[in-house]
């Protein structure tokens, strides 16, 4: 059996929350659908039914359907590849299911339900639940929700600035698709969800890949380092080496001589170890400088190595 995704295992961890409310059962139905649901018809203003490959999340709907006074039946259609199950909600004598989903979407109640954070939450959970995926933080920070219409968009990105999650937009085929790459964005939208489990593996990788890419980069800057010190260092040598040979050499003072010949002889040793080597000792400051005027009295003779 192929191992699941890190979107499934997000959307099981979701469909393991109790549902509450009558007013959050219905956000999260109504984000369900408007998400991903699908017209039965090609005029059809909002969604009559959904598909979900997930038999427990099925039942979560039809579940929460009846609790908030509908009916729903769940057919399961097994094709080439895996199963599928449509979900048709049942309007009751009093109420059709498209009517509930206009009332609910109207402008008032929307902003309503963005201002209430529990409502707010259900309904991002929703929206996940029917039409988000994330990406295995192994590989990339990503959530992304594709969506029926503009307008689903529209609502979904309401509920996301109210938890201060800022997500970009852009058309795929014939669907809207929502998405927010920052690490911190999503690390927010697992918890406001209340993906709680998925949220430990998400900051445990998310720590690991820093603590790397920080190991990294410091590996990187110190290796970087010392090839400009070898580089500098061999060209100093080489500097050196020719003054030495040059007719600069009788005019050079005797500690600056000495210093030359102690940096052509040991190459590869540190400003203090070369400081030790000078009769008397000196330190790396001393030695630094005796260094630099050397190059100095190289540079003023056109001295090259």
């Amino acid at each position: 059996m192929p191992e699941r995704s890190f979107a499934r295992k997000v959307k099981e961890d979701l469909m393991k929350l109790p549902l509450r409310s009558e007013s959050e059962i219905q956000s999260e139905i109504a984000f369900f659908f408007q998400s991903g649901g699908r017209p039965s018809g090609v005029k059809s203003e909002f969604p009559e039914y959904s598909t979900t490959s997930l038999g427990a999340l099925a039942e979560r709907i039809v579940g929460a359907l009846r609790q908030i006074g509908f009916d729903g039946l769940a057919e399961k259609t097994v094709g080439r590849d895996k199963a599928y199950w449509y979900i048709y909600p049942l309007s009751s004598s009093e109420h059709r299911f498209t009517d509930f989903l206009r009332d609910f979407f109207a402008e008032t109640s929307v902003d309503a339900t963005a201002s209430s954070e529990a409502e707010r939450r259900a309904g991002l959970r929703g929206a996940f639940l029917s039409s988000g995926t994330i990406t295995d933080p192994v590989r990339a920070y990503q959530v992304e929700f594709s969506l029926r219409n503009a307008q689903a968009a529209d609502n979904l990105i309401l509920l996301l600035h109210a938890e201060n999650i800022e997500p970009s937009k852009f058309r795929r085929g014939d669907k809207t698709v929502v998405y927010f790459k920052d690490g911190s964005s999503v690390a927010d939208f697992l918890t406001c969800i209340g993906a709680h489990s998925s949220l430990l593996h998400f900051e445990s990788t998310r720590v690991d890949k820093e603590i790397r890419n920080s190991v990294n980069r410091m590996v990187n800057c110190d290796t970087a380092n010392a090839k400009r010190q070898a580089e500098a260092c061999a060209r100093q040598t080489e500097l050196l080496s020719a003054l030495l040979q040059s007719g600069e050499n009788g005019k050079i003072p005797p500690e600056l001589l000495l210093a030359a010949r102690v940096r052509v002889e040991n190459p590869g040793m540190s400003l203090r170890d070369l400081g030790l080597l000078m009769n008397p000792q000196i330190g790396k400051s001393g030695m630094n400088h005796r260094l630099q005027k050397l190059e100095e009295i190289a540079r003023e003779a056109n001295l090259s190595p």
